[in-house]
């Protein structure tokens, strides 16, 4: 969850090209930038200093002042000593905000709930009860955003908001700024749980077209430099992204755009699988389209360089192998003119491997490696040969997702040879075709029919 300190840094560091407040001097930037945008005090002020000095007078039900009001609304949960933390100190003070009625320090109290707005602080409910009773005496824009989202009711004015926005095709943050919130308030606690139930309504919403919903969630989610505005959403960024793609996929071009955000966001799911661990389904449907897109990645990239006739046998037979869905995973080896030739079709942000420099491959070549059933496939390009271990764990064979290989262990393993070697020639009599499908029947138990890769049935 971003705090209020933290996201006044990070607006700093986002919106004015200057670097961040000391962390002690984030509230009072806050409530400057705030205030003084509503129309109120802009000095800076040390909201720590005023919250022990507050803390005492108002547990002992000592009067304060209006200007005393509005700097205690600031001191109810960032400060060092939370206000909102002791039950008699809030009740003091919205005793006196209450009956002070007035439109002032009901302003600063509402943008205070609304920045450091999360469900589990404390004495949230207790000042959201008053707001909603002074919502008309705060005036625009929180009387009609009360009437209109119940705003001042944390159980239900997220999810209003979120299902308008929803609804509308457009940001929470950009409903409640239209609305007449300021810029600082939209980037912060209530627009945060606002943007997650947004997202969460998405990942249940299968009838968007794939690419609305990438430009939507982006706009709810994503800045300008292709960060999180709120990095604990992340899950639900990539939720609200491919759980509705579950039981299909989108076309290859879709995905792609799709992956190039994802991996951008929080890595390959195939590398990087730490910083998917809280979003298990999506990592598995990321895994699957990047296992498609590793297969278009060696067959596309290399089909610019390889012999035609040649190649479109290779395609067709693994074609065939990938739907009948018996590639695990994959991952591909480049040398640095396929690395080129896959970052300009795919993105810059595409995953692979590389063969060392002087790593012993000619100009162009590439491998696929493959996990099907127990074992590992290396299928090599131009006139390499398909090479398949029986045990991908086992010592020695080929490992995926490594950043860098050497010829040798693509070939004959690291101590632990391939137990077939079979080279492509004579391809268009299906001969090295029928001898790799049967070992991939004895690897998972499913035999590839020739009709599937035969040109002829295509």
């Amino acid at each position: 969850m971003t705090t209020f300190r933290e996201a006044i840094r990070e607006m700093s560091l986002r919106h004015s090209g200057r670097a961040p407040p000391p962390r002690d001097a984030a509230i009072a930037v806050a409530a400057a930038q705030i205030q003084g945008v509503d129309g109120g005090l802009t000095k800076k002020k040390d909201y720590d200093a005023i919250a022990e000095r507050l803390g005492p007078r108002l547990a002992a039900r000592q009067k304060l002042t209006l200007n005393e009001l509005r700097d205690a609304a600031w001191c109810l949960w960032e400060t060092t000593t939370r206000l909102a933390a002791a039950d008699e100190t809030l009740a003091s003070f919205l005793d006196q905000i209450r009956r002070a009625d007035r439109k002032s320090p009901s302003r600063t109290l509402a943008l205070s709930f609304l920045f450091s707005f999360r469900p589990d602080r404390p004495g949230l409910a207790a000042v959201a009860r008053v707001l909603s009773a002074l919502a008309e005496t705060a005036g625009k824009p929180f009387d009609a955003l009360h009437r209109e989202f119940a705003i001042f009711d944390p159980s239900i004015g997220p999810q209003k908001v979120a299902r308008r926005a929803h609804d509308r095709r457009i940001a929470p943050s950009a409903l409640l700024q239209q609305a007449g919130l300021t810029a600082s308030v939209i980037r912060a606690g209530f627009a945060e749980i606002c943007a997650r139930e947004a997202l969460r309504l998405l990942a249940g919403d299968r009838r968007l077209d794939a690419l609305d919903r990438l430009a939507f969630v982006k706009e709810i989610a994503v800045d300008e430099v292709g960060q999180l505005y709120f990095p604990a959403q992340g899950p639900d960024v990539a939720n609200a992204l491919l759980l509705p793609f579950e039981q299909m996929q989108p076309p290859e071009d879709i995905c792609d755009r799709y992956l190039d955000v994802l991996i951008g966001l929080f890595g390959d799911p195939r590398t990087q699988e730490g910083r998917w661990v809280n979003m298990p389904e999506a990592a598995e449907i990321a895994r699957r389209w990047l296992t498609r897109q590793a297969l278009r990645q060696f067959l596309d990239v290399v089909g610019e360089v390889a012999d035609a006739h040649m190649w479109r046998y290779r395609r067709a037979f693994w074609e065939a192998v990938y739907k009948r869905k018996l590639i695990q995973t994959a991952w591909v080896v480049f040398d640095p003119a396929g690395v080129r030739a896959a970052q300009r079709r795919f993105g810059s942000k595409v995953s692979f491997g590389r063969f060392h420099k002087g790593g012993g491959v000619q100009s162009g070549q590439s491998v696929l490696l493959l996990r099907v059933g127990r074992g590992v496939v290396a299928e090599w390009s131009h006139n390499g040969s398909c090479r398949i271990w029986n045990e991908w764990d086992r010592t020695g064979a080929p490992a995926l997702y490594k950043q860098f290989y050497d010829a040798y262990e693509l070939k004959d393993g690291k101590g632990y040879a391939p137990e077939l070697t079979k080279s492509h020639n004579h391809a268009e009599t299906y001969s090295w075709q029928g001898v790799v499908a049967e070992k991939i029947y004895r690897m998972t138990g499913a035999r590839i029919q020739p009709p599937e890769y035969h040109l002829s049935a295509r």
